[in-house]
């Protein structure tokens, strides 16, 4: 069954699309809004699930830090990355409580994007010692080694 669900998303991979939008037309909720936007995402029409994100943060989520976070990180694959940057250091300057581990990789990344090296490493380094599995690493190792740091890019590798 799953395969058949698999390969129905293959042969059209807008079908979910059309059909979260219909849902969100029938009955325009936030739920309905949050999972057509990260459909958006998923399919990489990142303007659009930026402006859907947007209308999200409204009344009683207005300061939704899940929401932010999914916007941000909408803006940061729309290449927004200054947008992408003030979101994510709105969260971590005003949610100090909520301990997304993703904030600081894509603050990091995003600080990368900037050129803003500096930054990124500072906030690798400090990742590095909490991020679940090696991505976080593996990006920090990078980029010290593309700023002349090998030895300390090598000794992150091999661990």
């Amino acid at each position: 069954m799953r395969a058949d669900c698999e390969a129905k998303g293959k042969i059209n991979p807008t079908r979910k699309l059309k059909k979260l939008q219909e849902q969100l037309s029938f009955s325009d909720t936030i739920d309905n809004r949050l999972m057509l936007a990260q459909e958006y995402v998923n399919v990489g029409q990142y303007q659009e699930a930026v402006d859907l994100y947007l209308t999200c943060l409204e009344g009683v989520y207005e300061d939704e830090p899940f929401i932010i976070l999914d916007l941000a990180n909408a803006l940061y694959l729309n290449k927004s990355y200054q947008e992408a940057k003030e979101k994510l250091l709105y969260l971590k300057n005003n949610h100090k409580n909520y301990k997304n581990k993703n904030v600081s990789l894509l603050l990091a990344k995003t600080f990368e994007s900037l050129d803003e090296t500096k930054k990124a490493l500072n906030e690798y380094s400090q990742l590095v010692k909490v991020y679940p599995g090696e991505e976080a690493r593996c990006r920090y190792a990078l980029l010290l080694n593309k700023n002349g740091q090998h030895e300390k890019a090598q000794q992150l590798f091999q661990e």
